[in-house]
């Protein structure tokens, strides 16, 4: 064996030994041939345009006094010498009209069978039209653009994707296995989707997504929102208007909406942001995270661990097998929940906590209101931490079934009532009242630090 065997070896997969190599095949070359189509458009004033295309790229643009109505096909061919000649003369382009009026452009294509074998072909659309001609346009297997139009639009595409920008009027668009891209519409939209990535960005007007196995992403947005998805990602961001979420296993981010947000999700975390309206969720299987909102919180949840803080009107919290973090809440909180631990903090206003199960912190250093505030908490089988701030003027009334109740701050006073020890303790003034009750846990007062 020679020392340029093993390298054969290693790069053509031959067997030691084997004939010497004498010469490598290279495919046959490839003969590239186009055809161009252009045919002349005579649009009504009042005439609806229907695009049909496949192959290729669909591109709408408006016409101009220099750029009069008009449609090109660009076809490509690409193959072994021969065959693409026949196959590019078999290629229409035709304009009709319907007897409703609608003027029909299609691009046509050969049978597959009449196709020669090895050859590959790519087909380009351009019209240019009346910006204010209503438009249908249809795609297979290439892009769909339309830019600068002023009328409504209709949309359908499948393996490729549909792209709109500078538009004004409404719109309906259907995808499939591809992405929609929306920028700087103003008109109505509705996007139908499937396994479509969907982004939509600077738009005016009433927005509804239907999507399934595909991202959406909506910023800069005015109007009302409905988004409804599946397994893949939402995020809405810099919306001025009211949003309604229906997102089940999707991952959601909405940060700064100015108006109402709505959310029903499952199976994968929701973090809502600086809302100016209210805040409603629906949520299981997932964590719940909110920072910053305007109106009143409403969170109802099934193992859905639940974060939320700074928010300005009520807050009410009911959550099965979750934990609940509640803090710097200014309009009271009514809280339900089991099997987690509870933290409350600086909540100002009424308080009506309950939870079982789980550890439960109550920290206050006072009510801000001219009216007393009343605090309730309940606990069972676990304890109740209660850490005050000497200023904050309550009068605490503290019941433990089987359990110690204990304080850092002085002045507590407990009796025994058959099971049960009975507390009361006074700090400051005793303006507010806090009513503590654990079931089999204990009660434990301590100075805030």
């Amino acid at each position: 064996m020679s020392l340029l065997e093993p390298l054969c070896v290693a790069l053509l997969g031959m067997n030691a030994g084997s004939p010497a190599v004498t010469g490598r095949a290279y495919p046959p070359p490839q003969k590239v041939e186009e055809r161009t189509i252009e045919k002349e458009i005579l649009v009504d004033l009042h005439a609806r345009v229907r695009v049909q295309h496949s192959y290729g790229l669909l591109r709408v643009l408006p016409s101009e006094p220099s750029i009069p109505p008009h449609a090109v096909l660009k076809v490509r061919t690409t193959g072994e010498s021969g065959g693409g000649g026949s196959f590019l003369d078999s290629v229409r382009l035709e304009v009709t009209s319907g007897a409703d009026g609608t003027l029909l452009v299609r691009s046509s294509f050969p049978e597959a069978e009449r196709k020669p074998k090895g050859l590959s072909f790519l087909a380009e659309m351009e019209l240019w039209l009346p910006p204010k001609t209503p438009l249908e346009v249809e795609n297979r297997y290439g892009p769909i653009e339309v830019s600068g139009w002023k009328t409504q639009v209709g949309a359908e595409n499948r393996l490729g994707p549909i792209r709109i920008s500078d538009h004004q009027g409404p719109l309906k668009l259907t995808s499939r296995f591809d992405q929609v891209d929306l920028s700087r519409v103003e008109g109505d939209i509705v996007v139908s989707a499937s396994s479509a990535t969907v982004g939509i960005s600077q738009c005016k007007g009433s927005l509804r997504v239907l999507n399934s196995f595909g991202e959406v992403r909506c910023d800069r947005c005015e109007g009302e929102v409905h988004i409804e998805n599946r397994n893949q990602p939402v995020t809405l961001t810099n919306l001025r208007g009211n949003a309604a979420l229906i997102v089940p296993c999707c991952e959601v981010n909405a940060t700064r909406v100015t108006g109402d947000l709505q959310i029903e999700g499952s199976n994968a975390p929701i973090v809502a942001e600086k809302i100016g309206g209210d805040l409603t969720i629906r949520h299981k299987y997932g964590n719940v995270t909110v920072r910053d909102v305007a109106g009143k919180a409403d969170v109802l949840g099934h193992l859905t661990p639940v974060a939320i803080d700074n928010v300005h009107g009520p807050v009410e919290i009911q959550c099965t097998s979750s934990s609940v973090s509640a803090t710097r809440l200014s309009k009271g909180l009514k809280l339900l929940t089991t099997s987690g631990a509870v933290l409350i903090e600086d909540v100002d206003g009424e308080v009506d906590a309950a939870t079982r199960a789980g550890l439960m912190v109550f920290r206050w250093s006072g009510s801000s209101a001219s009216s007393p505030a009343a605090v309730r908490l309940e606990n069972h089988q676990s304890p109740i931490e209660i850490e005050l701030a000497e200023s904050c003027g309550a009068e605490l009334l503290l019941t433990s079934i089987g359990a110690c109740i204990e304080s850092e701050l002085p002045g507590l006073s407990v009796e025994q009532s058959g099971n049960s020890r009975v507390g009361r303790l006074v700090v400051g003034n005793g303006k507010n009242r806090i009513e503590a009750t654990s079931n089999g846990g204990a009660i434990v007062v301590r100075k805030r630090r």
